[in-house]
């Protein structure tokens, strides 16, 4: 017998089994095929959905931070590729709508009735100029114009508001220092706007489906003029005046970035095109949009690095200790803190209330030195402190002694409990040269 021979007999006696065995690799080609076709066509469908939500828009800047708004522009004509920039200020926030008395009832029923307020919370609220609102997928809505305020079909329908009704726009404002450090503002600031509902857009319109994260559910987005939501947070241009000697420029914290499409030109950005933009960026920001200063101090002849949020982030002072290694600058970090009470264990009587203390790195070299001394002194490591003589003479401290300091800490859910620490002091210093030194604690707004 033949291998042939063989194989035709093997079929043939077994072909109920061979026949099941073909009818489940046919099922199974036909599912895994069926499967990675629609898998195919839900990738290109999320795909299709994301292109229209975004519309035009190929790049987003976005951050906690606010920035100059001429950064946008500076961004646009800065960088190799041709690209158009539009500045975006992107918010939360809630809206409210009290609809009107129905028609039938009664002036006497009316006035027994308790009023309705419709409320939709979680907005987003992107406030935005003409340029922004060109890359977005708006059919024939106009941008939103002063005290105006286009709504995307879900926030109507919550709100059961139509064109035409007046609806008010809750934020909140942005707090320059940290809410939960110690000076930070425990509750949190609102404004409201009331604006006008000029627009209602469908939801196939990419428009309101707009987001910059990934996300198959619907949003809640509404649009306002860029210039009426930086005025309600404070966030628009401050000119210098008596009133308000610094100048400060408008500020936003989203920026969207385009192809400049042309008719010769309509392809969209490549994935690459954001490492160039990107060092387009690093090579415009300033220490402002950084929210960041550096103070000459001319008396002691140094240079302060201050952030208006009262605390440097460690990523930017280790930056900025780097620069200055690299520079060949010396640096003197600082961090300062208030104390509520100091006073020695042995004089309960005797105390100084709402100090200073500074953590420094003591020097002998100029600018950051030297100390000047009150009798001898140990260095300043461990648990020792110095003291100014103004202070030590208050609290009738001398060296060698024990000292108890109360201040306040920050507690998980905001509240301030106060806590107390000893200290031993190694030494007295007199209350002259740097010691004396007002630029140990940044000038902070509001503070």
């Amino acid at each position: 017998m033949t291998v042939l021979q063989l194989l035709i007999r093997n079929l043939s006696y077994y072909w109920r089994t061979n026949l099941a065995v073909i009818a489940g690799v046919i099922a199974a080609t036909a599912v895994i095929g069926g499967a990675l076709v629609v898998g195919d066509s839900v990738r290109d469908s999320l795909k299709q959905m994301s292109l229209d939500r975004l519309g035009k828009i190929d790049h987003a800047i976005n951050g906690p931070r606010f920035f100059r708004q001429e950064l946008a522009e500076e961004l646009e004509n800065a960088s190799e590729l041709a690209v158009k920039a539009a500045p975006v200020l992107i918010m939360r926030g809630t809206l409210e709508f009290e609809p009107s008395q129905e028609d039938d009832v009664n002036e006497a029923e009316s006035e027994s009735v308790a009023p309705v307020m419709n409320r939709v919370g979680q907005v987003n609220v992107y406030g935005l100029t003409d340029s922004a609102w060109g890359l977005l997928e708006t059919g024939d809505v106009a941008v939103p114009g002063e005290t105006e305020i286009v709504l995307n079909r879900s926030v109507a329908d919550q709100l059961h508001a139509n064109v035409g009704d007046e609806v008010s726009l809750i934020v909140e404002i942005p707090a320059t220092i940290p809410r939960d450090s110690l000076l930070g503002e425990r509750n949190e600031t609102i404004a409201a706007l009331p604006v006008t509902v000029s627009a209602i857009t469908a939801d196939e319109l990419g428009v309101s489906r707009l987001g910059l994260n990934p996300n198959q559910q619907l949003p809640t987005n509404a649009y306002v003029n860029l210039g009426e939501l930086q005025a309600l947070v404070g966030l628009q241009e401050v000119e210098r005046s008596k009133l308000n000697p610094i100048a400060k420029p408008a500020r936003i914290n989203g920026t969207f970035i385009a192809a400049a499409r042309t008719e010769a030109v309509s392809d969209p950005l490549s994935l690459g095109s954001a490492d160039t933009l990107t060092s387009s960026l690093k090579s415009q920001l300033t220490l402002e949009d950084l929210s960041l200063r550096l103070v000459q101090n001319e008396e002691h002849g140094y240079l302060s690095l201050e952030s208006e949020q009262m605390f440097l982030e460690e990523s930017v002072s280790d930056a900025a200790l780097r620069t200055a290694e690299q520079m060949g600058v010396d640096t003197s970090p600082v961090l300062v803190y208030l104390l509520n009470e100091i006073r020695k264990p042995e004089t309960p009587d005797q105390f100084s209330m709402y100090s200073v203390i500074a953590g420094i790195e003591p020097t002998d070299a100029t600018p950051f030195g030297p100390f000047e001394f009150v009798g001898e002194h140990e260095p300043l490591t461990g648990n020792n402190v110095y003291l100014n003589h103004v202070v030590a003479e208050d609290i009738g401290a001398g060296v060698n002694d024990t000292i108890n300091v109360k201040y306040h800490v920050v507690g998980d859910r905001g509240e301030l409990p106060e806590d107390e620490r000893q200290f031993h002091v190694a030494g007295i210093v007199k209350l002259a040269g740097v010691v004396d030194e007002t630029g140990y604690t940044a000038k902070v707004s509001g503070v």
